[in-house]
């Protein structure tokens, strides 16, 4: 159970995330992890040490994305602008 939404997910693949400064390479705290709900795949980035509900996810990115390109159609229609051919 994925409980940041409520929906019944299948942990598909998980890795460590690497993180880098200056000097050198070396895991974070943090693993991604691939979920499946049906027959959508899902990324999410929680902690690898703790359990919590906290992290990042893609769950609603394609919904969010066409809210966005929707609202700057609208937008550019008001100052004459064809989003397709400019």
């Amino acid at each position: 159970m994925y409980k940041k939404y409520g929906i019944d997910v299948e942990a598909v693949d998980a890795e460590v995330i690497m993180d880098d400064d200056i000097f050198s390479i070396f895991e974070s705290d943090n693993v991604y992890v691939t979920v499946r709900e049906g027959e959508n795949e899902y990324n999410v980035e929680i902690s690898g040490v703790e359990e919590n509900a906290n992290g990042y996810d893609d769950y609603q990115a394609e919904e969010i994305e066409n809210v966005l390109i929707n609202m700057i159609k609208a937008d550019m229609k008001d100052f004459g602008y064809d989003f397709y051919t400019n």
